[in-house]
């Protein structure tokens, strides 16, 4: 979003105040995302959504692209705010906070196993389903899932409990 907000043709195209009201709300937006602050990020989207709407600046192309971007954005954190990771919080009490090592791996593997040389070849279909299934397992969600589809079927917490 920066970019867009300080680029030089937006910057011509919007009036200067607008312009600096637009670039103090979305300064912070990225310390706030990284700090697990989403609720007043999205208040900020909100207000700059709000002032980008004002009949003075809308006619803007500028403001209607950065508009835009700012409903998309508000959208992806309003379904996904539970899901978001405090990452200062990870960083300073030394957990990770990057899975690139991990996507290397998988896509190492998905390459190797999707290429054409490849005596038995995953289609992309099969290897989307194989790769969720992984992740239900390392999630230790599987066994719930088969619980769920068939109600015999013991789930964890039924085994958790036998071996207690």
């Amino acid at each position: 979003m920066d970019p867009v907000v300080h680029g030089r043709p937006t910057a011509s195209q919007l009036r200067f105040a607008d312009h600096d009201w637009l670039s103090s709300l979305a300064g912070g937006l990225k310390w706030r995302l990284w700090h697990g602050r989403a609720p007043e990020a999205m208040r900020r989207l909100a207000t700059m959504f709000y002032v980008l709407g004002k009949s003075t600046v809308r006619r803007k192309p500028a403001a209607r692209q950065i508009r835009k971007l700012t409903l998309e954005l508000l959208g992806y954190l309003r379904n996904n705010s539970d899901s978001l990771p405090n990452y200062g919080r990870r960083y300073r009490t030394g957990r990770r906070i990057s899975s690139a090592f991990m996507e290397s791996a998988v896509n190492q593997l998905i390459d190797k196993r999707m290429s054409k040389s490849q005596q038995m070849r995953w289609d992309p279909r099969s290897a989307h389903i194989l790769l969720q299934v992984r992740v239900r397992v390392i999630d230790g969600q599987l066994r719930d899932d088969f619980a769920r589809w068939y109600p015999g079927f013991p789930s964890n917490a039924s085994t958790m409990s036998l071996a207690a």
